[in-house]
């Protein structure tokens, strides 16, 4: 140990060197126990190590460099290493110290006396939490829970049920059919609630002309017959090829003439314009019917 004496937070030395033959590289030294308030830093070590024909001789040296951060005199124990000497065939101890060592002076002002060591105790070993503590019951973890499966579970039920809901969708749009009559439908409840409005407001010529429209709309999308075609006959014909009854074709025939007569003279007409309603939707609801019936 080389100072023996010195001031406080200046350092010193303690070098332990191993001198032989053998195997000198792999050589450790146990480390020693240094007492408190005496900041060690980790050894340096210097090999002088030669490979003559003889063998492997030289010598290798621990120098750990050590610093006081209080006044006082510290006793660093001896240090022992054991080996086995092969010429006595038996295992030798060897023992160096104890090391004394005097400091000296004060401390520097607002340089904290405790050593490196204790400052690491008291990072290692938190003092007992006496907060409040949330503690949580024994096997009530969110990972296997309800919750937790819930969680897992809904995104696969809801891609399930996404796709179904598509694939109806994209059933219902390859249904031409299936759409003319949904559309042909609407049509006819929009100008139905139009022309009831108009009713409601004495509208007469613009009642009539919804009613005609709404009759015409129906049958043009229903029975898929191009606006530009439309007629008597041809409307005529398809009731036919649907097998629609004689009287309710006659019927929705006579309600156009009726509309149009209303449209074209209407200081002459004396149709009542509730009736006319009555009949369009009946009309349009009874051959709704007929053609379901048929399944057209």
């Amino acid at each position: 140990l080389e100072p023996g004496l010195i001031d406080v937070n200046d350092a010193t030395s303690l070098t332990v060197t191993l001198s032989g033959e053998g195997n000198l590289r792999m050589a450790e030294i146990p480390v020693p126990s240094f007492p408190r308030h005496l900041d060690v830093f980790a050894p340096q070590v210097r090999d002088d190590i030669q490979m003559p024909r003889t063998g492997i001789e030289g010598s290798r040296s621990f120098e750990h460099v050590i610093i006081p951060r209080n006044t006082g005199t510290f006793t660093i124990p001896a240090i022992e290493l054991t080996y086995f000497d092969p010429d006595r065939e038996q295992y030798i101890t060897q023992t160096a110290g104890p090391f004394a060592l005097e400091v000296e002076g004060d401390p520097i002002p607002g340089e904290p006396a405790a050593s490196i060591q204790d400052r690491w105790l008291t990072e290692d070993i938190r003092f007992i939490h006496t907060g409040s503590v949330n503690w949580q019951p024994k096997g009530e973890l969110f990972y296997g829970s309800l919750r937790f499966m819930l969680l897992l579970i809904l995104p696969v039920v809801l891609l399930v049920v996404f796709l179904v809901f598509w694939r109806h969708h994209r059933k219902q749009l390859d249904d031409i059919q299936g759409l003319r009559t949904r559309k042909a439908r609407k049509v006819a409840v929009k100008r139905l609630k139009n022309a009831e409005k108009l009713l409601k407001n004495g509208q007469k010529e613009a009642f009539f002309e919804e009613i005609f429209r709404a009759l015409w709309g129906y049958v043009s999308e229903r029975l898929n017959i191009p606006v530009s075609k439309l007629s008597k006959e041809n409307v005529s014909a398809a009731f036919k090829s649907k097998n629609i009854p004689y009287e309710l074709a006659d019927r929705f025939l006579e309600g156009l003439h009726e509309c149009e007569y209303a449209r074209f003279a209407p200081a002459e007409t004396e149709n009542p314009m509730e009736a006319t309603y009555k009949k369009a939707l009946d009309t349009i609801i009874t051959i709704e019917k007929e053609l379901r019936k048929n399944n057209r």
